[in-house]
This record gives structure tokens, C-alpha cells and sequence, in this order.
């Protein structure tokens, strides 16, 4: 998928299907998640990772980006989403620590989507 991005563009592909990771993990009873992590990114506002969620009808679907932070955010990584009409969404700063980027993309989701909160959630 990515050598097509660069064919259309008619720019050479600089990456290797190595560069990538894919990780899974059923969170929820119903719930899947797909981490796609990437090179690392050159400038704002390349990706270090997505997440991907989704039940398991593809019912719910949710898609958000780990994108490289900028000065006036600290260089802390963005948490972005797309809504299904394209429209870019920008949920504030993360961390990497203690998994504080998947975190926060699936509270977005699970609250969004099924409008539950984890415990540490609600007491904040």
C-alpha cells in the first residue's frame, strides 16, 4: 500500500515493509485494536504510530494518529483522529510513557463509541 502512495506520487519508496510493525490485541470482549507503527517521522505532522479499533461487526470503527508535536506543543506527539468525512481532529498532547499514546486513542474511542470511562477517568 505504501509503494502505491510513492508510485502515484512518482516518488521512490524509501522504506521496506521492515521499517513497519503491526501489533494486535483484542481490549475489550468486542473490541480489536491494530497498532501500525512507522518510521520515525521527519516533521510535523508525519505519524510515529496509528491505532486502529473496531467491534467485531465493524460497527464501530475508530482511526487515530500519533503525530509528531511541534515546538508550540513541547515536541509531545499529537493525538489526532479522522472522522469518517475527513475531517482532522486534534485531541491534545501524549506521552510514550507507560503506553500513554494507547491510552488515550482508546478512552477517546471506548467513551465515543460505547460511553464508557476507565475508573482513573472519572475521578480525574
Amino acid at each position: 500500500m505504501i509503494d502505491e502512495i510513492f508510485s502515484g506520487e512518482e516518488v521512490t519508496n524509501p522504506y521496506s515493509k521492515d521499517d513497519f510493525t503491526i501489533d494486535a490485541a483484542r481490549i475489550a470482549e468486542s473490541v480489536m485494536m491494530l497498532k501500525i507503527i512507522f518510521p520515525e517521522p521527519e516533521e510535523e505532522p508525519l505519524c510515529y504510530c496509528n491505532y486502529l479499533f473496531f467491534d467485531e461487526k465493524f460497527e464501530k470503527l475508530g482511526y487515530y494518529c500519533i503525530e509528531k508535536g511541534n515546538e508550540e506543543g513541547e515536541f509531545y506527539p499529537f493525538v489526532c483522529s479522522w472522522t469518517p468525512e475527513g475531517v482532522h481532529v486534534n485531541h491534545g498532547n501524549c506521552t510514550f510513557e507507560d503506553h500513554n499514546d494507547f491510552f488515550r486513542c482508546a478512552d477517546i474511542f471506548m467513551e465515543k463509541e460505547f460511553g464508557l470511562r476507565r475508573k482513573s477517568q472519572i475521578s480525574d
